[in-house]
């Protein structure tokens, strides 16, 4: 019987970190857009924007722990995509303690056109090919 030496465990390594950095590269390029794209009145949610890799299940996610991210990206009151909003009009107090009347705001999407599947793949696969 022949003996070899087996090259698995070195094989294994370099695609794990080939699929890390493709995960990486990916995740960066999507911030950059969300980046670009993301409405600014203060600079807060633009800048509030993160990546978190998983590699145990292989998923990079990009996301905000700002509050109002949701109802930029799809809207409030009438102007709520998929007529989801609330129907009539309403009132609020500001920060300042000034009474505001509102129907809602259009949508500010930011977050889903950042993500462009194409170019994401061509990363990936320039990545794993590397």
């Amino acid at each position: 019987m022949d003996n070899y030496d087996s090259n698995l465990e070195e094989v294994l390594s370099n695609l794990l970190k080939r699929q890390s950095k493709a995960l990486h590269s990916a995740s960066q390029f999507v911030l950059g857009e969300v980046t670009q794209l993301a409405p600014v009145a203060t600079g807060n949610l633009k800048t509030s924007y993160h990546t978190k890799i998983d590699m145990k299940s292989k998923i990079a996610y990009i996301g905000t722990n700002v509050s109002y991210a949701p109802y930029l990206e799809f809207g409030t009151g009438i102007y709520a995509e998929s007529g989801n909003g609330r129907k009539s009009a309403w009132a609020y107090k500001d920060e300042n303690g000034k009474w505001r009347h509102t129907r809602g705001s259009r949508p500010q999407p930011h977050l889903r056109p950042a993500f462009k599947r194409d170019k994401i793949q061509k990363i990936i696969e320039r990545e794993m090919k590397e």
